[in-house]
């Protein structure tokens, strides 16, 4: 007799069939102040799971990460230790499935009005673009809701505070 495979638990396999893919709540698709939605809720282990999978998890922290992923009772909880690597991960894995997620920008959040603010949920640090380097590539920084100040950290690092929350932008915004 086959052994089952749980698709909402880590595993190596490469070739896993998962089912229909849960993205998270968007808000703001009608508020003709943003030309994006936003996450409401930070991103979910089963979200980050059925888009990125458990595969390519290393660095700092990555066995913190790990032993989260392994436990599926936290399946709907926020997952935490996400550093940049991960995150872009998560929205690589998303456009597969027609979605453009991007980090919000740093004059994003800033201009975010209080009342899309208050119905955002979650108290976890998330990434958002503060410039370019001279590659091209994104500087992020950390942002939190309710605080005005910014958080420095290192790209590749994770730690328990620090969660997902993205935004896509609207494909016929309306002014």
């Amino acid at each position: 007799m086959g052994s089952r495979i749980d698709i909402n638990k880590p595993s190596r396999l490469a070739a896993v069939r998962r089912p229909e893919i849960k993205f998270p709540e968007m808000i703001g698709a009608d508020d003709p102040r943003l030309t994006f939605t936003i996450m409401r809720f930070e991103l979910k282990f089963r979200q980050f799971l059925q888009v990125a999978g458990a595969n390519d998890i290393t660095g700092h922290n990555a066995e913190a990460l790990w032993d989260r992923l392994k436990d599926a009772s936290r399946a709907g909880n926020t997952l935490t230790y996400l550093n940049v690597p991960d995150m872009l991960r998560y929205i690589e894995g998303a456009k597969k499935h027609g979605r453009n997620f991007r980090p919000m920008t740093d004059a994003e959040f800033i201009s975010l009005p209080d009342d899309v603010k208050q119905r955002l949920v979650g108290d976890k640090w998330f990434w958002v673009k503060y410039g370019s380097r001279c590659d091209g590539s994104d500087l992020l920084t950390l942002r939190l809701l309710g605080y005005r100040g910014r958080k420095v950290e290192g790209d590749g690092l994770r730690w328990p505070v620090i969660a997902v929350r993205l935004v896509e932008d609207k494909k016929n915004p309306v002014f």
